[in-house]
């Protein structure tokens, strides 16, 4: 980890607190730009020297200083996009969906967000405090300004999953929940867990739907209400599914359609989930109209002519789109991908730039970032997909354990130093 601006925020303990976030079928006829400015794409300077632990638990009653919060089978697309030298791309707009890698600022995708003590903060539809904040999380921010620093308004908390364990193998870095796969990009987060115990889950959705968890927290007590965040769909039964669990719709819910995102929360009895609250496309509302801008991170989900669906979202690819951290030829199913995109009168996400990237032990990861992640992720197994020292995408990321293609090693870290990020709050 660098220490250029490690000590930073000693300047502005009475400022505002920063947040850092992390910044992966054929596409015919598209072919990408190289990007004219590299400098410009690089993280912004506090997000390569972040600290791990929120300073707002360190300080009661307030902010005591700044804080940082972070940040199928294989298709390959058609192309000859060329990679640009440098980080992920710039933001120059005012949203931003990733996972939280440090505290110095909150960075997040690279870019160095502030908030300050009155910045609005939502969990599972409450209102929270920035001691909730905490490396691993995934989070969507809505912020003014432009480039690599901005100013946040609002930031949401997004829990993937929370749930009871219903099973764990520590030795495969899973367990289910929900019926769900959960894959544990840190081992330690497996450290005393059992059956039973209720987690609170934050990560990207994979290829297959699987959660790849970049933050897996064990609740105090036992809590009645589960959660889970996802696309949702009718099987042939008629009965509505949330990324495959079953879930009952009571009356007076907001009206849903397959294929939206949904957050649903109610009571678990262990195989259905009877909602009380729903939001449709809650990260979109997140991030509100007025973000005509926004870096969004998310593993690619699907390919169909020149549309990527993310998971939590879609967006269109353009002729003009600059591509950053490797070829067209890697950005295939499975993929951690990062995007800057554009909003259209009629809500579609067109790309600008987009940055192909890796898988740490905290999420997806753009290439201008820095720390240690276990020296440069997860080595790519079969089954996982999209976890692969910086290579392509090693498999669909589904269950069946295919070896899929490794492309080449990529970089193996840029820390070197083979310790994982611990997480600094809850």
């Amino acid at each position: 980890m660098t220490s250029g601006n490690g000590m930073r925020w000693l300047r502005r303990a009475i400022g505002p607190a920063v947040l850092l976030l992390a910044g992966c079928s054929t596409l015919d006829g598209f072919t990408g730009l190289l990007g004219p400015d590299p400098q410009a794409h690089r993280s912004a300077p506090a997000c390569l020297a972040a600290s791990t632990v929120n300073p707002a638990l360190a300080a009661p009653g307030g902010i005591g200083g700044t804080g940082a919060v972070a940040g199928a089978a294989p298709g390959g697309m058609g192309g000859t996009g060329t990679t640009a030298q440098g980080g992920p791309p710039g933001l120059g707009g005012t949203g931003i969906v990733g996972v939280v890698t440090g505290f110095a600022s909150v960075c997040v995708n690279g870019v160095e967000v502030e908030y300050q003590p009155d910045t609005r903060i939502r969990r599972d539809g409450a209102d929270v405090g920035a001691q909730e904040l905490a490396v691993g999380q995934l989070v969507a921010i809505a912020a003014t300004g432009q480039g690599r620093e901005v100013l946040a308004r609002r930031i949401e908390v997004l829990d993937t999953l929370v749930a009871p364990v219903e099973s764990i193998d520590p030795s495969r870095r899973e367990l289910r929940a929900l019926g769900q796969r959960v894959l544990l990009l840190a081992a330690a987060d497996a450290a005393g867990l059992k059956a039973g115990d209720w987690v609170r889950v934050s990560g990207h959705r994979g290829a297959a739907g699987e959660v790849r968890a970049s933050s897996v927290v064990r609740s105090v007590g036992v809590d009645p209400r589960a959660q889970v965040l996802g696309r949702m769909a009718r099987d042939p039964q008629g009965q509505w599914r949330v990324a495959g669990t079953p879930v009952r719709l009571g009356a007076g819910l907001p009206p849903v359609q397959p294929g939206d995102e949904v957050l649903v929360a109610g009571r678990w009895d262990g195989q259905l989930l009877d909602a009380s609250r729903l939001e449709v496309q809650p990260i979109r509302r997140a991030l509100g109209e007025a973000s005509t801008v926004v870096v969004l991170q998310g593993y690619v989900q699907s390919l169909q002519g020149s549309t990527l669906q993310l998971g939590y979202d879609t967006v269109e690819l353009q002729n003009t789109t600059r591509v950053y951290g490797g070829t067209l030829s890697a950005v295939q199913i499975g993929r951690p991908i990062q995007v800057k995109a554009q909003r259209t009168a009629d809500g579609r996400w067109l790309v600008e730039e987009l940055f192909v990237g890796r898988e740490g032990n905290r999420g997806a990861r753009s290439g201008g970032e820095r720390g240690g992640d276990d020296g440069g992720g997860r080595r790519g197994r079969g089954s996982d997909g999209g976890g692969d020292d910086g290579g392509s995408s090693g498999s669909s990321g589904g269950d069946s354990g295919s070896s899929g293609s490794s492309g080449s090693s990529g970089s193996s870290g840029t820390s070197g130093s083979g310790k994982g990020r611990g997480r600094g709050g809850k």
